[in-house]
């Protein structure tokens, strides 16, 4: 490094995975690692939030 200029590191987004909210974060940790567990997921499965899941839940019972 030369005097007087500051050093910039270069960073790829895979350096800042592990940045974010709790559940953001976690949420990345699953994707990532869903398919080593022996469960029947992939990693494309979705998590609704509440509206979603009453939505859901409304859909099923109309066509019950």
């Amino acid at each position: 490094m030369q005097a007087g200029k500051p050093h910039i590191k270069s960073y790829k987004a895979y350096d800042f995975k592990r940045i974010g909210t709790f559940h953001s974060v976690f949420l990345k940790i699953l994707k990532e690692d869903i398919e080593k567990a022996d469960w029947k997921y992939t990693k494309n499965f979705s998590i609704f939030d509440t509206s979603e899941s009453k939505s859901v839940i409304n859909d099923i019972l109309k066509k019950l």
